[in-house]
């Protein structure tokens, strides 16, 4: 009856996605981090579950680094700094010289979040905009 049944396999990573989600994560990201874990060193995987659970980092140092240190020092995430403990096992040199560059972080606040929600909505067709004729410059000043 059965004999050509075949066991379908979830996708890869698919297992890490609730992890990920209820962490913040979605779109490209949530898949790109679900593969990287699926791969990731099976200690760091445990490591990534336990603290899901019972919220411990592990002690484990990796290339001089612990996941507690990258999340209070170099203001990872949790996961980023799973997922760079990780780099540091896979490719030491690479990551530590990424962690060696200055963090770079674009923060906005809600109130500048407001002004740009508002200047789309003013930009949107029927708020007046399309009565206007695009105001040429008299004059282009280039500074070099």
């Amino acid at each position: 009856m059965f004999k050509n049944f075949k066991v379908l396999q979830p996708a890869e990573g698919e297992r890490w996605l609730p992890l990920l989600q209820k962490n913040g994560y979605s779109g490209a990201a949530l898949m790109s981090a679900a593969l990287k874990i699926e791969r990731m060193d099976p200690q760091l995987q445990q490591e990534l579950l336990r603290w899901d659970k019972i919220g411990d980092f592990p002690d484990r140092e990796i290339e001089g680094f612990t996941v507690s240190g990258l999340v209070e020092n170099a203001g990872l995430h949790p996961i980023g700094a799973f997922l760079m403990m990780d780099w540091l096992l896979r490719e030491p040199n690479e990551a530590k010289y990424a962690l060696a560059q200055p963090l770079t972080r674009l923060e906005i606040d809600k109130t500048v979040l407001t002004r740009i929600a508002e200047s789309e909505e003013a930009d949107t067709p029927g708020n007046g905009e399309e009565n206007f004729e695009k105001e040429q410059p008299d004059e282009v000043l280039y500074h070099s």
